[in-house]
Formats: C-alpha cells, structure tokens, sequence
C-alpha cells in the first residue's frame, strides 16, 4: 500500500520495505566547515547548524563539529585557513585532541575529510619552546600550566574509528603528536604532519590491548621535523604493547611517502634532550615499526 520510492528514514522502519530506507535524512551528505568568514561566501560559521542544514553558506566552524554529526558515506570539505587549538581546550585528562574521530564509515560508505578544492587547510597545535630557557640542560617544551592551571598534551587528530578517509590536510605545532591511527581500514593520503612535539604520523599507538589495528593505507605523505620522534611509524606502546598483542597492529601500508629531519630544528641543528630523549636530536628514524615490549605478567 505504500508507494515505490527512496524513503529519508530517521527512526526505525515498520511497514514497509525496510531495504528502500536510507540513513539519516537523504543518505550521504556533503558537509562544509569554514572558520573564516571573511571569503564573501558565508556570514559567519557556527557549530549550532545541524548535519540537515550545514551548507557551503553555513558551515560548521571546526572540524569536531562534523567529526560529532557525520553518518558513513557522508565527505566532509574543509575550507582553506589555519583551525587553532588553544591550551585552555587541553585541561584534566593527561591527553587531548583538536579532532577525535568515533564514528566509523563502513567499506562501501567510508567517511571522508578533505581539503576543499584544493585549499590549504592546517590544524595547529598550541606549540613548545624548542628552547632551554629555565637552565636544566632540557628543552622546556609544551607548557604544563596556563594562568596557573594544567594543560594536558595534544594530538592534533585521532583516529578511533574504521573506514575513515583523510585527505589534503595539514598537521604542525602540537604538543604532542600529529595524528594518532588507532582504527582499521583507514585511509590517510596528500597530508603533511610536520613540527610537532613528538611524532608525525602514529599508527596502533595508545590502544587498549585487544584492540587490533589493520588494514590501514599512509600514501602520499610527508612528515619532518617532528622533534621528538618518528616521522611516520607503526607500532605497540601503552596498554597494547605487551607480547600477547603485539601482532595485532598488522597488515598496515606506507607508500610513496617522505620523511625527513626528525628531531631536526628547521634551521638543521639537533634539537636539545628531553626527559627520555637524552641523547637529543639526530637519533631517530624517519620512518619505523615499533614493538617496545614488555614483561605480560
């Protein structure tokens, strides 16, 4: 008794041929941030619009807001321009991030974030002292305290989600590091991590000891002058790093990519030694696989 047609469901079917419903309202979406708003294209950003009534015209202003609202299939456009993070976002966990991703894709609907047209598009960390300006023999690095409160380390994206497509973006100035891989069958590509505290490109790093990490494609990239770490690497560390696991991060790809003057400053000079770095600069890889076992018992 219904008539034929795609139906926009957004609660569950009844009735009715469930196979002709399609996620959220009208499937796959296109979704636009801009935090500029001096390009004569939009009035002003704001992350109030909803996944239904973002449009070239109003955007979303930061990544996260469409991280939070993307259904798989949808691709999310990010306009050209410099998306800042601030220490005062940083406070109370030990870690953080300018950009989480949660909501996985799926194989035939992956999830895509992009550089719009072609625009340059940099996520920028809060930044470090490259310098020994308290005389302990040590860089002084990313502050610890802001107006007297803790400021936890950034990474500038993580990636906890399957299915996720990255491309034409910009890492520099975290931290911490510049993107964290903790997800499977992802895609990373055309992007630069570059300048960070610690590592570029981090894959199966920070997970939970089950948690397996495969399938995931780094190409086209580079990463340099990261100084604290590798340019781009795979491997085991906190909870997951145990002998049980350690081949759970696995059939992972790095193709035409560049990687150079890791823990380099960019006028070439070593960078100084950090607590568990001692030896300072010049040490490490540009590119690596990682298993830093320890005891499972």
């Amino acid at each position: 008794g219904f008539a034929s047609g795609t139906l926009a469901c957004n609660a569950t079917c009844t009735g009715f041929d469930t196979s002709q419903c399609v996620a959220g309202s009208g499937g796959a979406k296109t979704l636009y941030v801009d935090n500029s708003g001096g390009d004569g294209l939009q009035s002003g950003c704001s992350d109030v619009f909803t996944r239904d009534n973002n449009t070239l015209t109003q955007p979303f202003c930061t990544v996260q807001r469409a991280a939070d609202v993307v259904q798989p299939g949808d691709t999310v456009l990010v306009r050209g321009g410099v998306y800042q993070d601030v220490p005062e976002n940083c406070r109370g966990s030990g870690y953080c991030e300018l950009v989480y991703l949660k909501r996985s894709g799926t194989s035939a609907n992956p999830i895509t974030f992009e550089n719009y047209n072609g625009e340059r598009v940099i996520l920028r960390g809060f930044g470090f002292e490259d310098r020994d300006l308290n005389g302990d023999g040590y860089a002084d690095g990313p502050p610890s305290s802001v107006a007297g409160k803790a400021v936890d380390r950034e990474t500038l994206m993580i990636i906890e989600a399957d299915y996720i497509r990255v491309k034409g973006l910009e890492f520099t100035n975290s931290a911490l590091n510049g993107v964290s891989i903790r997800g499977s069958y992802n895609l990373i590509e055309n992007s630069k991590a570059d300048d960070n505290w610690g590592g570029g490109f981090r894959l199966g790093f920070f997970t939970t000891e089950s948690k397996i990490v495969e399938g995931n494609t780094l190409r086209y990239l580079e990463a340099h002058n990261n100084r604290h770490g590798t340019g781009i690497d795979f491997g085991r560390s906190g909870p997951g790093r145990v002998d049980t696991y350690l081949n759970y991060t696995r059939d992972n790809i790095i193709e035409n990519s560049l990687s150079y003057n890791n823990e380099y400053l960019p006028n070439g000079t070593n960078v100084l030694p950090i607590s568990g770095d001692s030896a300072g600069g010049g040490n490490s890889d540009a590119m690596g696989t990682f298993k830093q076992c320890q005891d499972g018992t």
